[in-house]
Order: structure tokens, then sequence, then C-alpha cells
């Protein structure tokens, strides 16, 4: 006998409740009376979920090591969040279920309406609003932007004539309708305030300076985008995580551009050079093509040759029509290309060869603490050599310590950028020398 499509799409879209019965006994196999007992004292289960479905895609491209990592970040979370709220009768666990999950179960005595009511749904907002305001860092440095960690809360009242693991399985399933719920909420009101921010042009741009590292010098500014200060539009990650997702990337791209000439207007030296991050698809903005490009570029008081576009390197392969006509396009005014995130996760090498940047940006994850990982600096070391073999120069990103930066130095890279000299600050403090004294004392 077929099943029906509404039986088929209802097993795709979630888990039924015996199969999470069993799930859960296999969890907690041998400790199935003491659930029994708890839950018939307390008369009910709340509990709190935090899903990490995610991450499966961390674990594709980065392996189960890195995914345990991030799973134990987002359990120390929790721990740290609502720890103090967790008695010796609850429970906390992962992997009820079939899906990858944090569940903390609350087992409270008969009557705590105040906890059920409203203190189980308050820790469930703590909660949510600390992994919202966290899951960059929590994903470090593994995926740029981080995936949504959804976070919701169920409750189930005792019944003494099923297994504590059916109960259990209730609130989960409501706890994961919850987290759905929200997420789609969060999500329609976050492109509302993308629309917003774009509309109004309420991005702000700062700059990094990066530094010619044989003549310690600087040799320009990467122009960067921030949301509102002290909002959560500030993140990077996050105001381009949304407008990729709700795709508004062209649009974001455009304001972010326009905004960051209007403040270089007229205070870059003629010696210096401007990196200005691109999609392939800013030949669609007529402000930054054809004719108007060199207009644009001459009321900014730009020369095409202090101009370099860096356009990441998954955009690249993603775009690869349309990231050639660019390339060409630019080129022929004069405009330079730099291949950035080199060796973020993508086929780096053939990357390179492909496209024969004028510059390639080393990713920071490759950067990251190659003074101590050997495999790194000889990864690092490869890319120099192919890029000085095609003529292209080398910037590493992300330098944070003085031993990255000799290591670098060691390694032959032309240009280096990070932390160590500032973060992303107004153009002025970029282009301050006091920047090359933090690193080079």
């Amino acid at each position: 006998m077929g099943t029906s499509v509404e039986e088929g799409e209802m097993t795709q879209s979630r888990v039924t409740l015996p199969d999470l019965s069993q799930e859960i006994d296999q969890v907690f196999a041998g400790a199935a009376r003491s659930l029994d007992q708890l839950l018939a004292r307390s008369g009910s289960v709340g509990l709190i979920r935090v899903g990490m479905e995610a991450l499966e895609v961390l674990e594709s491209r980065f392996g189960a090591g890195a995914r345990a990592e991030v799973a134990a970040n987002v359990e120390r979370l929790v721990q740290t969040t609502i720890g103090s709220e967790i008695t010796a009768q609850d429970r906390f666990t992962h992997g009820l279920g079939v899906q990858d999950e944090v569940v903390v179960m609350f087992f409270r005595p008969i009557g705590d309406r105040d906890f059920f009511d409203r203190r189980l749904p308050s820790l469930a907002l703590a909660l949510r609003k600390q992994v919202e305001k966290q899951r960059q860092q929590l994903v470090f440095p593994y995926l740029r932007p981080a995936p949504r960690l959804d976070v919701g809360w169920g409750l189930a009242p005792h019944n003494a004539a099923v297994r504590a693991s059916r109960t259990i399985a209730v609130a989960l399933e409501q706890a994961r309708q919850d987290a759905r719920i929200h997420a789609e909420a969060s999500e329609l009101e976050e492109s509302r305030q993308l629309a917003t921010l774009v509309i109004h042009e309420l991005v702000r741009p700062v700059f990094e300076p990066i530094v010619h590292l044989p003549s310690r010098t600087i040799y320009g500014v990467e122009a960067l985008s921030r949301g509102p200060q002290d909002s959560i539009w500030e993140s990077p990650a996050h105001l381009f995580g949304v407008a990729r997702r709700a795709k508004s990337l062209f649009e974001l791209d455009v304001v972010c551009r326009r905004i960051a000439l209007r403040e270089l207007a007229g205070r870059i030296p003629a010696s210096q050079a401007v990196f200005l991050n691109c999609m392939p698809s800013a030949l669609l903005d007529p402000s930054f093509s054809g004719h108007t490009l060199g207009q644009t570029l001459g009321a900014c008081g730009l020369h095409p040759h202090q101009v370099v576009i860096e356009i990441n390197e998954q955009e690249s392969i993603q775009n690869s029509e349309l990231f050639h006509k660019a390339v060409h396009h630019y080129r022929q005014v004069g405009i330079r290309i730099a291949l950035d995130d080199v060796g973020s996760g993508y086929a780096s090498l053939s990357s390179i060869l492909d496209t024969r940047p004028d510059l390639v940006k080393i990713d920071l994850s490759l950067v990251r603490s190659v003074d101590k990982d050997p495999a790194r600096e000889e990864l690092i070391r490869t890319l120099v050599k192919l890029a000085h073999r095609i003529g292209a120069s080398c910037v590493a990103e992300g330098v944070e310590t003085r031993e990255e930066l000799e290591t670098l130095e060691r390694l032959g890279l032309d240009y280096v950028q990070g932390y160590l000299f500032t973060r992303a600050t107004s153009l002025d403090e970029a282009l301050n020398p006091a920047v090359l004294e933090r690193a080079f004392g």
C-alpha cells in the first residue's frame, strides 16, 4: 500500500513521537525508571532545546572534529547562560531524537507555577539572545557567516499511563516547533530591518590599513562596512548573512561601495591604494561600470590605478562567467583585481590559476597561529610561490601577533593587515603611521 502525499510530507517535515520515544529511551538506557519517578514527582517536564542541525555543513567541510568542537562551545554557552537554574534533579544532555541538539529538561515540584509559567520561557529567551549574539564566535574560525542555531522550549504534563520518554517527546516536539516559528518570524523581521538600512543608507564605512612588509609602510586601506553602532547589525557577519538570506546582497553591496567612496573623497594620497570589496555583479551598478566608472572615481579624487577590487574566492567560482567579465572590464580601465579569502575552504590553487589576480589575499583561517603550525606555514609558502610565479602579490589577512608577523615576513609576504596594527577604524586612524609602531615596535 502506497504512502499518501500528506503522509509523506509529514514524515519528512518532522520526526513522529513514537520514533522520538525510542530514541529517548536509547539515550537514557538504564535510567528510564528514574525519569519515570522524576516525572511522577514533578507532575510535568519543561524543556529547552538548542538545535544544531546547521552544523552539518561544518562537518562536511572541516570534519567531525570541527563539528564536535563547535558543539562543545554551544554546550558551554548553555551551561553559562542558564546553568544556575539547573538543579541536581534536572537533566542536561545532547542527541535526544535523531537530530543534533542540546537539551535541558527541568523537573520541578507540582505546583511550581512560577517556574513553568514565567521563568522557563524567560530562560529560553535569554538563551536565544545569547546564542544569536555569539553565534559567530561559536563557529569561529570555520564558518562565515555563522549558521542559525535555533532555540525553543516546550512543556508536557505527566501521564502515568505512558512511558516518561513519550511525555518528553511531546515537550521536545513542542520545542522544535517553537524554534521553527521563532526562526521564521525573526528572518522576516530581519529582512525588513535590512531593507530600512539599505534604503536610508545607515551603513557606515570603516577602514583597515594594509602594510607593505618589506618597507614597513602603509600601502593603503581596505574599506569595510558596519551597521549602526551598538546594534546586532554592527557585526559584518550578521549584516551580510541576512543580506545573503534575503537575496539583497547586490543592493547592500552598492550602498556599501557608495558610502565608502563618499568617505574617501579627496582624502587618499595618490601614492596609496584603496581596496574595495565587490561582488562580480558590481558591473550591474551603473555608477561602477562603463564610462560612469571613471567619473565616479574622478569625483572622489581617485585614479583607477589606486583602486583594487576584492572579489571573494567563492564568488569567483559560483559566478564564473560574470567574474571573468568583471576582471576584463576593470583591468581595461586600470583597476587591479584581488582574489579574497583564499584558503577558506574552496579550490584555492585552481582559483588563482584560473583568475590570474593581481593580488592574492590569504584568509585569516590560514594565518591564525601560523608560527606554531608547520602545515599552515607550508601551505602559505606554496600560495606565495604560486602568486609570485604568475606575477601577483600576496596579502595576509588577520595578523594578530608579532610571532605571526615575523613568520609571514620570513615566508616572503608582500603585504599584511590585521588587529596587530588596528581594528577596523576611521580613515584618519587607519592612515596614521602610529599603527606601525604597535606591530614593529
